[in-house]
């Protein structure tokens, strides 16, 4: 297990914070700004994101491929030129074919004004996404496809300026549980 708190990665030339391949990683009050990705979490199991100022990064606040059990929780995700959070299931590495994007909580998290989806889930299970405040999230603020078994309930959505709909689903296999 990991605990890493009070840290400033404001402008890494690459990921302000990265975990992969590990679990029971904590990232704790963290700056993860200003930096190719905030946090890359791909292949990881039972991380938490707890309290960060995600802001101003060239690609996504929060990006994971394959990974389990990501909690982001009270978290300020700003002004990302990606997503806010970007959570999918691509090809596998080899020997890693049993990794699944799935059982994740994205709770109590402020996700303003990202330039591409507050919340983009692609292949991803088991997910609830609850009590956020999501707004002005350049494509929409909710987007999942090929998803199964998502539950979105007391967000405070608002503010899309280029969208239609805030909250989008595209060819999802099992509705959405609002």
């Amino acid at each position: 297990n990991n605990y890493l708190a009070f840290n400033d990665a404001t402008g890494s030339p690459h990921n302000a914070f990265e975990a992969v391949f590990v679990s029971g990683t904590t990232f704790f009050k963290n700056i993860a700004s200003e930096s190719d990705y905030g946090f890359w979490l791909s292949y990881t199991t039972n991380t938490k994101l707890e309290e960060n100022k995600i802001m101003g990064n060239k690609r996504s606040g929060v990006a994971a491929d394959r990974a389990a059990n990501i909690e982001v929780t009270r978290n300020l995700i700003n002004s990302n030129k990606g997503h806010g959070v970007d959570l999918w299931e691509d090809t596998p590495l080899k020997r890693f074919e049993h990794a699944k994007s799935q059982s994740h909580k994205i709770m109590n998290n402020y996700i303003n004004e990202n330039n591409g989806y507050g919340i983009s889930l692609d292949e991803t299970k088991s997910t609830t996404i609850a009590n956020n405040e999501l707004s002005g999230n350049y494509l929409s603020n909710i987007l999942a496809t090929l998803t199964s078994d998502i539950e979105i309930s007391n967000n405070n959505i608002v503010k899309c300026a280029s969208c239609v709909l805030s909250v989008v689903a595209k060819q999802t296999q099992n509705p959405l549980k609002a």
